[in-house]
């Protein structure tokens, strides 16, 4: 909460995340923080956590430099090496994502 990232990430891959909510987390909550010129994802939330609030947060001059990644908010993202396995129901995360400000965002 209340957390600045300028220019944070790997610059190396658009996939790493600045912020990253686990597998088999519950009810983390993201908010007031400002994410700026992001090199990769800025927040993601794998596949299996359960009731991320992402609220609040300004997401700002995020400048595509792939293809593919690099998004403000990834939802439902695959696990990590060494995570269990997720089951279908590990997919619902039952996510709120509000109140957001995505300013020139990718």
């Amino acid at each position: 909460s209340h957390c600045a990232f300028n220019e944070s990430g790997d610059p190396n891959s658009t996939f790493t995340k600045i912020v990253e909510v686990g597998v088999d987390s519950g009810d983390n909550e993201i908010d007031h923080c400002y994410f700026a010129r992001s090199l990769s994802m800025s927040v993601g939330v794998r596949g299996g956590a359960l009731r991320p609030n992402i609220h609040h947060n300004w997401f700002r001059d995020i400048v595509a430099r792939s293809s593919n990644g690099q998004e403000a908010v990834q939802l439902g993202g695959p696990p990590n090496l060494g995570d269990r396995p997720l089951k279908p129901e590990d997919w619902n995360l039952r996510s709120t994502v509000e109140h957001n400000l995505f300013d020139g965002a990718c």
